[in-house]
């Protein structure tokens, strides 16, 4: 389908972002006109503009936005903070057509950017590749709904179920106490 093609498009940009704009979301966002991308972007660094407006500013003809549909990741913003709502400029620009992957869980926003959409007469479509796009934004909502950080942790074990060897030290410092992970 159509909507998924570029959703998968604004995913991509979207990986571009990470790790950089904490405590933001990194979202992904591309402009369609005639299924041509006439533009896309995906969020700054934090303070910087949001991937909607980068993909909005990217367009050479900015007249075309009004017979364009914006694709992103999640729900478009509707509060101030460091920059302005990316909804009020969805809305200044007059695009017709939003299509968001998924609804962004900040209690900020949570539905009050579609609400904002479809109040100046956008058609939007909600859940594209739902599931992906949660996926991708899993750090920021843990952050936002656990208010804790998502953690990724690793280590190599052997197959018996240690972790490493203590050291001479270790040894000295411990007695001979012995990492290991329980089955």
């Amino acid at each position: 389908m159509q909507h998924k093609k570029y959703i998968k498009r604004c995913l991509q940009l979207a990986k571009k972002g990470i790790g950089t704009t904490r405590p933001n979301p990194s979202v992904g966002a591309v402009v369609v006109l005639e299924d041509t991308i006439i533009g896309e972007g995906f969020t700054s660094p934090y303070g910087g503009p949001h991937a909607e407006v980068n993909a909005i500013n990217s367009v050479a003809n900015q007249e075309l936005l009004k017979k364009a549909t914006i694709y992103v990741t999640l729900e478009p913003c509707s509060h101030h903070g460091k920059t302005p709502p990316c909804a009020d400029l969805i809305v200044k620009k007059q695009i017709p057509k939003v299509v968001i992957g998924c609804l962004d869980t900040n209690s900020l926003v949570a539905g009050k950017g579609i609400e904002r959409l479809k109040n100046a007469g956008c058609e939007v479509i909600l859940g594209v590749l739902e599931k992906e796009c949660l996926q991708h934004h899993k750090r920021f909502f843990t952050y936002q709904n656990k208010n804790r950080p998502y953690v990724v942790l690793k280590w190599a074990e052997t197959k018996d179920g240690f972790i490493a060897p203590l050291t001479r030290d270790e040894k000295n410092r411990y007695g001979y106490l012995i990492l290991f992970r329980g089955k």
